[in-house]
């Protein structure tokens, strides 16, 4: 384990600004957070992977499940935020609480919108149950652990499940905690590569794209990686959002596949023909539109778009140009 155990650009904190550590800080999210934060606060970056070379934060190379046992680094450098962006199990939840606990004063983590009941039905093909899109007061999931037995030798697939770490950090009251339910994100260094099926042929210059009838009226809320960290870095600087609150992040009009495919046809200026089929690819329920409301982080914390939806897809377009297969 490599730790560096000081904060970035160390030395006399001004009134406003804190000390925040950032627990999967080189990842997906985690590269372009810290640009949103770096300015106004004192950044201390936990991660697994490789650290680039000019990097300006210090960080701790290490597995998050041997967290608990840099307990006594953490009294020193005493962070008054934790951000954890990569929160998958219930252990996850009770490390950071119980590591933090009498350090920190706020955690911020990260969810998704896999957690409510139009996931599960849409996921497991159950009769609809609404056709509006969730609130953070819908209903959740009926069915634990989501992806169980999808692949049994990932122990992510078998484990894996927010609603049990919303749960642990909304139970205790020591820390003030936010969740943030993210809707499906995109951008540049997206490891999912949620846009690759539809990027990927275009920039390939390939003939046609076809798509299921049903699926290409389905919507999906997503939502560009810069706005996730909006949204988080509003959460660090508002009190309001402090006190056990839930918020939905996503677009606020959601397209449908369809929609999508064409926006992306324009940026890609791609002359081939999208084709809509009456074939099923796979047994999800189309029907089930995985839409959500965003409205509350509207109002409570003033969040708003920065970026044009075709900003944000010209990025994951960019970011597919550099891993063509």
């Amino acid at each position: 384990m490599d730790a560096g155990h000081h904060f970035g650009r160390c030395g006399q904190l001004t009134k406003e600004e804190m000390k925040i550590l950032i627990i999967g800080g080189t990842g997906f999210i985690g590269r372009h957070l810290v640009n949103h934060l770096e300015e106004e606060h004192q950044l201390l970056l936990i991660h697994r992977g490789k650290e680039s070379k000019d990097s300006k934060f210090k960080s701790i190379k290490t597995d998050r499940r041997k967290i608990p046992s840099l307990r006594s680094i953490f009294e020193i450098e005493r962070p008054e935020v934790v951000i954890d962006l990569i929160p998958y199990y219930a252990q996850d939840a009770w490390d950071i609480i119980n590591t933090f606990r009498g350090i920190s004063n706020s955690i911020i983590a990260l969810s998704s919108g896999d957690v409510y009941q139009n996931y599960e039905v849409f996921k497991d093909n159950l009769p609809v149950q609404s056709e509006l899109a969730s609130k953070e007061d819908s209903p959740l999931r009926a069915k634990l652990f989501p992806y169980r037995g999808v692949d049994r030798e990932n122990q992510l697939f078998e484990n894996y499940d927010k609603i049990l770490v919303e749960k642990i950090y909304q139970s205790q009251n020591e820390i003030r905690t936010t969740i943030l339910r993210l809707a499906a994100v995109y951008g540049a260094y997206d490891s999912q590569r949620k846009l690759k099926q539809y990027i990927q042929p275009m920039i390939k210059g390939q003939k046609s794209v076809t798509i299921n009838a049903k699926k290409a009226t389905w919507k999906w809320t997503r939502v560009f990686v810069e706005e996730v960290c909006q949204a988080i870095r509003l959460s660090v600087d508002s009190e309001q959002s402090s006190h056990h609150e839930i918020f939905n992040v996503g677009e606020q009009e959601s397209l449908s596949q369809i929609e999508l495919l064409e926006k992306i046809k324009e940026i890609t200026k791609w002359d081939g023909k999208i084709e809509v089929t009456e074939k099923q690819y796979d047994s999800f329920n189309y029907d089930q539109h995985l839409e959500l409301n965003t409205q509350k982080i509207r109002d409570v914390l003033g969040y708003e778009e920065k970026f044009h939806m075709e900003e944000g897809l010209g990025k994951a377009v960019e970011f597919e140009k550099t891993v063509i297969e």
